[in-house]
């Protein structure tokens, strides 16, 4: 039997989820997936950082003189991408809110005050912070670059490898369960029906103004590279059906950096960007 594609899996998980939450989900199994979304988001968030310090260091001396350049490229596209769609959405949610958004509050009645909270709570928090991991990668990497340092270098080579097939061997597989657990609870408790009541039509504004700008971008890309956008967009799409079922950029880095090394692009280049690009390039923030 052919195994189930990730975005298939992620998909067939809210296709279940949903129903089963709003008309037979027992509160023991609601409960029991909200122990485990919790635990296993602790864990993505306790792993970022580490994925970070893994991939942007051997990144940089893989890339060697041209590592800074590649800095400032890549912080000057994302910021002006990022403030660029920012604008956009602003000035499209004037012209367009208006006339389906009345300015009174939203009926949320359908949302129950009942919880369904975790079994066991579990705490690890991680060792530091995304944007700390990001500056020590920057110091570390360059560094290494300038006085030649075999022994970190290899150290992070070997770490990356470590890493890698933790995420590949316990984090990408558990996303769809981890997709089934958010949606399962939120359909208990009431909030897809609240949502899909009260704010569709704000959802598929994002969700349409998000294609085009997607598009846009890979258009771009596709005529710099000499690449058919449409080719590299199929081959992204699970990082997209992921951020849109997880709403998180953390728990998405794994896929994005999956989908991203069969792009036929640089090792180092997926590496170097994808990880800096998914905690500065905000775009889907700014929607």
């Amino acid at each position: 039997i052919k195994k189930i594609s990730l975005i298939w899996q992620v998909l067939i998980a809210i296709a279940v989820a949903v129903p089963l939450g709003l008309y037979c989900a027992p509160d023991w199994l609601v409960r029991l997936f909200n122990t485990f979304t919790l635990f296993f988001s602790q864990l993505i968030s306790f792993i970022v950082p580490l994925l970070v310090l893994s991939l942007i260091i051997p990144a940089i001396v893989e890339t060697k003189e041209g590592a800074g350049r590649m800095l400032i490229y890549t912080l000057f596209i994302a910021y002006v991408s990022t403030i660029t769609i920012a604008f956009i959405s602003y000035f499209c949610g004037n012209a367009i809110f208006p006339y389906f958004i009345s300015p009174v509050e939203s009926d949320v009645s359908s949302i129950s005050e009942v919880s369904y909270p975790a079994y066991v709570k579990i705490g690890f928090p991680p060792f530091m912070d995304v944007m700390s991991a990001l500056l020590l990668s920057f110091i570390i990497g360059l560094c290494c670059l300038k006085v030649k340092a075999p022994v970190v270098t290899d150290f992070f080579l070997e770490f990356r490898g470590i890493i890698m097939m933790t995420i590949s061997k316990a984090i990408i597989p558990l996303l769809p369960f981890y997709v089934f657990g958010n949606f399962l609870n939120m359909s208990k408790t009431g909030e897809i029906t609240a949502i899909a009541e009260n704010f569709v039509l704000v959802i598929l504004f994002i969700a349409v103004l998000s294609v085009l700008w997607i598009l846009v971008q890979y258009s771009i890309a596709g005529i710099i590279a000499r690449r058919n956008p449409f080719e590299m967009l199929k081959t992204m799409l699970p990082a997209f059906v992921m951020a849109f079922a997880s709403a998180s950029s953390a728990a998405t880095l794994p896929v994005s950096l999956a989908q991203g090394h069969k792009m036929k692009v640089k090792d180092n280049v997926v590496d170097f960007v994808i990880p800096m690009c998914a905690n500065i390039h905000l775009s889907g923030a700014s929607l």
